[in-house]
């Protein structure tokens, strides 16, 4: 693996915290103060009570390959370089799916298992923003 750079995600105003806490190398995810849940994307209230009294909490980024794909040829030019790479959906330990990629570190990816433990890693994208990757835990 070459070094992926993802591209940048929109910044929406519900996730500026969120990504304020990555930049700093931390994974804070918005919780309800009603129900006691986690959810993940960020948004302006509960998805799953649908109050709106929302707290961010810091988590400890600990969770288990749900679902991982090997993308070998680039969708796009701007992926030329970054093949091969692995978008996943990682379970986090607080009960939430996230969307992210595997982080290998000048690795493989051929070690990749579902149900495989990850934690928290932080990559920069072509932009230079930071946003929460997966590495084996």
């Amino acid at each position: 693996m070459r070094g992926f750079l993802p591209p940048s995600p929109s910044n929406q105003p519900e996730a500026a915290f969120f990504w304020r806490k990555a930049a700093e190398h931390e994974l804070w995810l918005p919780r309800c103060e009603e129900c006691s849940r986690f959810h993940f994307y960020p948004r302006g209230h509960c998805p799953h009570c649908h109050a709106k009294a929302i707290e961010w909490k810091a988590v400890c980024g600990l969770g288990t390959l749900y679902s991982f794909v090997i993308v070998e040829r680039a969708p796009v030019a701007q992926f030329g370089q970054a093949v091969p790479y692995a978008p996943c959906l990682v379970d986090l330990d607080e009960g939430v799916r996230m969307a992210s990629h595997i982080d290998v570190g000048g690795g493989t990816l051929d070690n990749l298992n579902i149900g495989a433990r990850l934690k928290v890693a932080f990559t920069k994208t072509r932009n230079g923003m930071t946003i929460p990757s997966f590495k084996a835990a």
